[in-house]
């Protein structure tokens, strides 16, 4: 039931499965014994082999069963991108690589001789500012050194007075030198050092050490700036010698040809109302005819002319249409006078 025996060869059947050789008794009667008969062993090769061919062809007829549906699958596919419009495609931006890695170079070579102009006018800017001290300094210094001044001038009274002056002269130093420190702290607020000392030697050297932190003060931002632009013209030149990465090169040059994608999109066409374009300058424009130039004096005299001409018409007018409503109101009135309606309050005229 479960098996069925077929008379045929397997070439009658059209099987090209490998057939099986006659075993006879004498090889199963070894078989049984527990040997190993040579034709049982070769139908048992013959038996695996076919079982292994059996087993591929099923599998490739199921391969071949998938692949017919993913080519359908594809098929329909294709046939829905047709009804579909196409999208957009992505801009090679490759085309634009070396165009992007000149630009990125041009662009390093560009800021790297900026940065050295603006290092070039901040030294300059210093030089100036130094020549300026020499010969003028700043309100903050000259205001420092009058105050400090006149507690030197104290102390220095002090110093070379008598034995017998000597003690009260340095009281009244100390007491100049106090109140001079305040006026310094208000006049220079930014500046640290500000109790100026009653002795000429240590009042000399705090005159050269405010001197110096003021100098210090206004050279400094000119200062920083130089130190800073030289900081980043250093690593700008060092940058100029190394390699553009890659990712710079691709990232331009993708912005590059997206511009130019943009670029090349035609323009929305404005909507019409059937009557011609919807804007006037849209419209198409009929060529003017040309005028002869003329000399300044000529279009001069024409204009005023014109002008004199225009107003004259427009008095013309005037007066005609007044002249015509005075003869249209006499002649009603007339007419109204001939019939002997002057005097009826019913037409709306009287005397």
């Amino acid at each position: 039931e479960t098996a069925r025996i077929d008379h045929r060869s397997l070439e009658d059947q059209g099987s090209d499965l490998e057939p099986t050789i006659h075993e006879g008794y004498a090889a199963r009667a070894i078989e049984r014994a527990g040997g190993v008969s040579e034709r049982c062993e070769a139908n048992r090769e013959i038996r695996r082999s076919n079982g292994l061919l059996t087993a591929i062809r099923t599998e490739l007829g199921r391969i071949f069963d998938r692949l017919g549906e993913l080519f359908a699958a594809k098929i329909s596919q294709l046939r829905q991108r047709r009804t579909q419009p196409e999208p957009a495609r992505e801009p090679n931006w490759r085309y634009y690589a070396g165009d992007a890695r000149r630009q990125l170079e041009a662009d390093r070579a560009d800021h790297t001789a900026a940065l050295r102009g603006k290092l070039t006018g901040a030294r300059a800017d210093v030089r100036s500012r130094e020549e300026w001290w020499k010969s003028h300094g700043t309100e903050e210094h000259e205001a420092a050194k009058q105050i400090i001044d006149v507690a030197r001038a104290a102390s220095r009274e002090a110093r070379d007075a008598n034995i017998f002056r000597r003690g009260s002269l340095r009281r009244k130093a100390e007491q100049v030198a106090g109140e001079q420190s305040a006026r310094l702290r208000m006049a220079v607020p930014w500046l640290e050092d500000t109790t100026i000392p009653s002795d000429w030697e240590q009042a000399n050297r705090f005159r050269m050490r405010t001197t110096k932190a003021i100098y210090d003060h206004d050279m400094k931002p000119r200062t920083d700036l130089v130190a800073d632009l030289e900081q980043r013209l250093g690593q700008a030149e060092r940058a100029e010698g190394e390699q553009i990465s890659p990712e710079q090169v691709e990232d331009l040059a993708r912005r590059m040809a997206e511009r130019r994608t943009e670029a090349e999109k035609p323009k929305p066409t404005r909507t019409t109302d059937g009557n011609g374009p919807s804007t006037p300058e849209e419209a198409p424009r009929e060529p003017q005819p040309r005028e002869t130039p003329q000399k300044p004096e000529e279009a001069r005299r024409k204009t005023k002319a014109d002008l004199f001409a225009a107003i004259e018409r427009k008095t013309r007018e005037k007066t005609g249409e007044e002249r015509q409503r005075r003869q249209e109101r006499e002649q009603t009135l007339d007419d109204l006078w001939e019939m002997g309606q002057w005097n009826n309050p019913g037409h709306g005229f009287s005397r």
